[in-house]
């Protein structure tokens, strides 16, 4: 690691080190690929999603938790981080930046100021933002408002993406076909 160093926000900042692009999983997952499920209400929506390639031929289609890093078309950069995904949130007029506290020693689970800022970066620190006064910008407030945010969003297409290929009545949304097409749990569980 290069030893020159220099002060960002009180802090001693070594010169991050050069990262080899051999060492940072960047390629597909081998027998599957990633694909996205695409929000039809909210274009800026989609829940990443891993098809893996089975044995008999056939696939299935999991949520994949393997972030950006194994998307090919995604530029990264681990010294700038990963881009935002919360922009939403500055638009609403409920939030507003604010100058946060500096970062203690403390904060990284060691008291040694020199090895608790080893590896500090300034361009992985984002500014805090909170509610503004008499606003309220959690998810439960949004939701008792009948305000649909992109989280609620990406985890509705999340957690319901396997019921719509168990159940093709969910799409017809109607009341009588559920009923008949219902799926015993102990089917879904076996």
């Amino acid at each position: 690691m290069n030893t020159s160093e220099s002060k960002a926000a009180g802090i001693a900042v070594q010169t991050l080190p050069e990262i080899n692009a051999g060492t940072i999983t960047r390629e597909p997952l081998a027998g599957s690929e990633k694909v996205y499920v695409q929000s039809e209400n909210m274009p800026e929506v989609r829940v990443p999603m891993r098809k893996i390639n089975l044995t008999d031929g056939t696939d299935i289609t999991i949520y994949d938790t393997s972030g950006a890093y194994t998307d090919t078309s995604v530029d990264i950069d681990v010294h700038k981080g990963l881009e935002t995904v919360r922009s939403w949130i500055e638009s609403d007029g409920d939030s507003e930046l604010y100058q946060g506290r500096d970062t203690k020693p403390e904060d990284n689970g060691i008291e040694d100021e020199g090895k608790a800022f080893q590896f500090y970066n300034p361009h992985l620190q984002r500014q805090p933002r909170r509610a503004k006064k008499g606003k309220n910008v959690s998810q439960m407030h949004y939701a008792r408002k009948g305000i649909i945010t992109p989280e609620m969003e990406f985890v509705a297409l999340r957690e319901n993406h396997r019921k719509w290929n168990l159940w093709p009545c969910v799409k017809t949304k109607s009341a009588a076909s559920w009923k008949q097409n219902l799926i015993p749990l102990s089917v879904l569980n076996a």
